[in-house]
């Protein structure tokens, strides 16, 4: 795997339901950003994770939601 870059991080809610997006952004996607081709196996690669849907109607849900928050802060912090 490429040596990661920098990660960016996407809260995505809508109604009452929420999950998290992590892009980890390698400097060789960076570089070969505006020449990447869907068809070359070569290219660098956009990794992403994401967690899945959360319901914060849910005791177990917003639980979710205020662990992965705090992983990001103290992934902020580090």
């Amino acid at each position: 795997m490429e040596e990661l870059g920098e990660s960016v991080i996407i809260i995505h809610a809508t109604r009452h339901f929420m999950c998290f997006l992590q892009f980890d952004i390698s400097q060789d996607y960076l570089d070969k950003f505006d020449r990447v081709s869907p068809i070359n196996p070569n290219d660098p690669i956009l990794y992403f994770q994401a967690t899945p849907w959360f319901d914060l109607t849910t005791t177990r849900g917003r639980n979710h939601v205020v662990s992965n928050t705090c992983a990001m802060i103290r992934l902020a912090k580090a």
